[in-house]
């Protein structure tokens, strides 16, 4: 990748389509739409592509009174969505971002400075908090200081990456209600090219679940699709999900046996979640943290991996046919 950053001469820079999936994101597209277009990087070389999955609300309505390219395409999985919006961008690069996020106002300038240091082929964000989060949001997202990473996790919320390099690779799974974007990740790296994480690409996530229902739901869907994406190796937490899972479905059968032996499985499934507690305090970035703190990160993961759980089964369920693959919404 050769450009000039130096914004004295555009023509050096790359056009860059942003490709934004929305669905039933009205409370948050406007805020989107306008960081988008408050993005530091020459406007005439920015496309911004809206893509709607069928929303029931004014999502379309808001996004067009924006001025920006807007396209309905209802009944297909996210990474359709994704792709369709590909399919109609013009740019030479492509960058991903979700309807309920809000990039920095260097996000691009910053993103191809990183690609062009670290010379890697696609670079992606984390998630931040928004202003005044929910206890559920500050228990889930710990790590308040994003940091570079050469090995961490694509996230759709905040990818770049050439248009040619995408398109290679017939760009995200469509077959997946989830996880199409970790996915993408793992296929580029198979093929030997560079994906990094950027601090510089960290965006806020409006639309993190605020409640302990909505979390799970959010943690189901995103299972949903677990056995079609996981990829070749032991993942610990889809050991730990499987363990919990095995558990939880063998604890009535239990009873058959003993009292007492039930009682020690039940301890066990109160006993699963801490393992994931443990795994995200080891990984965290912050480490002053509160008795009240470690309590809360404990009932979030109880419930992650109660909501993983059901989704994994049913996941299984579909693998051997008992359920139908009806098309989920991200």
């Amino acid at each position: 990748m050769e450009w000039n950053l130096n914004f004295m001469s555009n023509l050096s820079l790359p056009s860059i389509s942003i490709i934004i999936p929305a669905f039933n994101e009205e409370r948050y597209i406007a805020d989107c739409l306008t960081s988008v277009q408050a993005l530091d990087y020459p406007s005439e070389l920015i496309e911004i592509i809206v893509v709607d999955n069928g929303s029931k609300d004014r999502t379309v309505e808001i996004a067009k009174g924006f001025g920006v390219d807007v396209y309905v395409v209802p009944n297909v999985r996210v990474g359709a969505v994704r792709n369709f919006g590909v399919s109609k961008s013009k740019g030479e690069m492509v960058a991903f971002l979700d309807g309920d996020c809000i990039p920095p106002v260097t996000w691009l300038t910053d993103a191809l400075t990183y690609m062009k240091v670290n010379n890697c082929d696609v670079v992606g964000g984390t998630c931040l908090l928004r202003t005044n989060p929910s206890w559920v949001e500050t228990a889930w997202v710990i790590n308040v200081e994003p940091k570079d990473d050469v090995n961490g996790t694509l996230i759709g919320g905040s990818i770049l990456l050439s248009k040619s390099l995408f398109l290679s690779v017939s760009g995200f799974d469509e077959t997946l209600t989830a996880g199409e974007d970790s996915g993408l990740g793992h296929r580029l790296r198979e093929l030997g090219h560079k994906v990094h994480i950027a601090k510089c690409c960290a965006f806020i996530h409006l639309g993190y679940p605020t409640t302990i229902s909505e979390f799970m739901r959010r943690q189901m869907w995103h299972a949903s699709s677990y056995l079609k994406s996981k990829k070749s190796g032991i993942d610990p937490t889809f050991a730990i999900t499987l363990f919990f899972l095995v558990t939880l479905i063998t604890l009535p059968l239990s009873l058959i046996f003993t009292v007492q032996g039930f009682f020690i499985q039940l301890l066990i499934l109160f006993a699963i979640p801490i393992l994931l507690t443990f795994k995200r305090l080891i990984r965290s970035t912050v480490r002053l943290f509160s008795i009240d703190r470690y309590i809360k990160m404990y009932v979030l993961d109880f419930f992650y991996l109660l909501g993983r759980a059901l989704g994994l089964l049913k996941s299984i369920l579909i693998e051997i046919h008992i359920l139908d693959d009806k098309k989920d919404h991200y």
